[in-house]
């Protein structure tokens, strides 16, 4: 316990070292785009009815059984989550690269929201 006392905060770990700059070990932009892509359609293979395309370069279009609901736009700088089943205004939202908790939360709240509404229609 004595060493925690020098540690200010605690980061993320692989997706903090990803989203840094001017390390030894400098990674590309295309490398830290492809590396986040990789990690989210393995997080939402192991899903059940989920179905994760490419849209682009950079882009993921996530299907929960062949509807599409969610849009990951990823940029240089930033992930944009758009929920594509909602019409309001407020249905992207922008992440840094060391969010990567925020980002799994959002994904798994969309899809677990558009999952609720497909057994209740049954």
């Amino acid at each position: 316990m004595k060493h925690l006392k020098n540690i200010e905060k605690f980061l993320e770990g692989r997706r903090e070292k990803m989203s840094r700059t001017g390390n030894k070990n400098t990674e590309t932009k295309e490398d830290k785009k492809l590396q986040t892509k990789d990690e989210i359609t393995k997080l939402l293979k192991s899903r059940e009815n989920v179905k994760v395309e490419e849209d682009g370069a950079n882009d993921l279009k996530i299907m929960l059984d062949d509807k599409y609901i969610i849009q990951v736009m990823i940029r240089d700088t930033e992930i944009t989550i758009e929920d594509k089943t909602t019409k309001s205004k407020e249905n992207k939202k922008d992440f840094d690269y060391n969010q990567w908790g925020n980002i799994k939360t959002e994904l798994s709240k969309i899809i677990k929201s558009n999952t609720k509404e497909r057994e209740d229609r049954n």
